[in-house]
């Protein structure tokens, strides 16, 4: 019987985690496109993306829960991640409209990446949504940022362990074809999860982010607004850009430093302490 360790694993046990998970998208894709899109993603974001990690890190004798703290921050905080993440969400919006104008993805493959958002009725979408706007979030922060960055952060410092599990972020999603995009999200999540060290807050932030692209979908809304990019649009860029940068300047000051955030130890109780 194992007896799992605290502490957190150290980069090799991490990259063995994410090899596994990215091997396991195989698998998934197939399900989603042959059998189930539905199907395709439970089975994905529980068993593969979830309890996979999970498992390899109770039999190499870690335990999983420490790195799955969700933690809790004040609601100004919140607001702020939850802001930035809107202002994030226009910004990729944007560039996947750019970028689709200048690479054209051919009809097979994009209509191949775009089948687990495809809608075709109203129980449908509140299926998605249950899926990609609850789930996929939960599974996946639990896996990126609750025991990849979190257990990276420890053995390289934030910076790094951002860039890494941004970029891991991105290749399990590579079945997209706009890489681009979940680079862009990725690092906006880290970010934030290194700012605040709650899992919860970027579950949110994840989730809103999924529930934003979904509806703009169901509804057929897109940006740019006006034809040719009009100044709406540069309104709507130069806003989101703004919020996004003001929000990280205002979590940046305001956010613990890096020797509380990777104690766990908050300015409160270390004046407590003896």
């Amino acid at each position: 019987m194992i007896s799992p360790s605290k502490g957190h694993p150290p980069p090799k046990i991490v990259l063995s985690i994410f090899l596994a998970v990215a091997m396991l998208q195989i698998p998934a894709e197939l399900i989603v496109g042959g059998y189930s899109a539905a199907w395709g993603i439970l089975i994905n974001e529980i068993l593969f993306i979830l309890l996979v990690p999970v498992l390899i890190l109770l039999l190499c004798g870690y335990n999983p829960l420490p790195p799955m703290r969700m933690g809790r921050i004040g609601k100004r905080r919140m607001v702020v991640a939850v802001c930035m993440t809107l202002g994030g969400a226009v910004l990729i919006s944007y560039a996947q409209s750019a970028s689709l104008e200048l690479v054209r993805i051919p009809a097979y493959l994009s209509e191949g990446a775009s089948r687990p958002m495809e809608i075709y009725s109203w129980k449908d979408f509140y299926l998605k949504l249950l899926l990609l706007g609850l789930l996929a979030p939960v599974c996946e922060e639990t896996l990126f940022r609750g025991i990849i960055q979190t257990s990276l952060a420890r053995s390289w410092g934030d910076g790094r362990a951002i860039l890494v599990t941004a970029v891991f972020f991105t290749l399990i999603h590579s079945a997209t074809f706009q890489p681009h995009l979940y680079l862009m999200l990725g690092l906006l999540l880290s970010w934030i999860y290194a700012k605040t060290r709650s899992l919860r807050t970027v579950i949110l932030c994840h989730a809103i982010n999924n529930s934003w692209v979904l509806a703009n979908r169901t509804h057929g809304f897109s940006l740019p607004i006006d034809p040719g990019f009009g100044a709406t649009d540069l309104a709507l860029i130069s806003s989101g850009a703004f919020i996004v940068a003001a929000g990280a300047f205002w979590m940046h000051r305001m956010g613990r430093n890096v020797g509380e955030a990777r104690t766990g130890i908050s300015p409160g109780q270390r004046r407590q302490a003896p």
